[in-house]
């Protein structure tokens, strides 16, 4: 078993040289979700023995409240973009929604089944994403399906199918 230093070294080595191995072939966002693919596996593998002695609502009022700092400083370290007074309340309102449904529910349902099913079999099942995902954007965004789209959706799906 590795401790939790050289995992978080270990992932910051895979999310480093998996982002500039791909670089050269991918457009310019699709690092980035592959990044928060390894990012949230490393996550989902270490959560599970930092909650030995904590609830789901224990591990989530630390985790929510420092994730904010981290995007804050993030936002401050990019000369503060964006001027949040320039939000319509419609979209405040939309971004609160999906903060709450996502990082508030979601996050913590996420942790209950790190707790009790295991990080391995929850992040197998989280992978049923993408096929919501399309459902719902096709449906709320009219986003168009492409034969390319189907097709990495059937194969999530066929992976999850494999694993379980």
């Amino acid at each position: 078993m590795i401790s939790y230093g050289e995992g978080v070294a270990l992932g910051a080595s895979l999310v480093w040289a998996s982002t500039s191995l791909v670089l050269r072939t991918l457009s310019q966002h699709q690092p980035s979700a592959l990044t928060t693919a390894l990012l949230w596996g490393l996550s989902t593998t270490m959560l599970k023995p930092a909650m030995a002695h904590l609830t789901s609502i224990q591990a989530n009022s630390v985790r929510m409240p420092l994730v904010a700092l981290a995007l804050f400083g993030i936002w401050r370290l990019n000369q503060g973009r964006g001027n949040l007074r320039d939000i319509g309340w419609r979209t405040f309102a939309l971004i609160a929604i999906t903060g709450l449904l996502g990082m508030g529910f979601g996050s913590f349902f996420y942790v209950e089944a790190v707790l009790f099913i295991g990080p391995a079999k929850t992040a197998t099942l989280t992978t049923a994403t993408p096929v919501l995902a399309l459902i719902l954007a096709v449906i709320f965004l009219k986003e168009q399906i492409t034969l390319r789209l189907l097709t990495g959706v059937a194969l999530c799906v066929a992976g999850v199918l494999l694993v379980l």
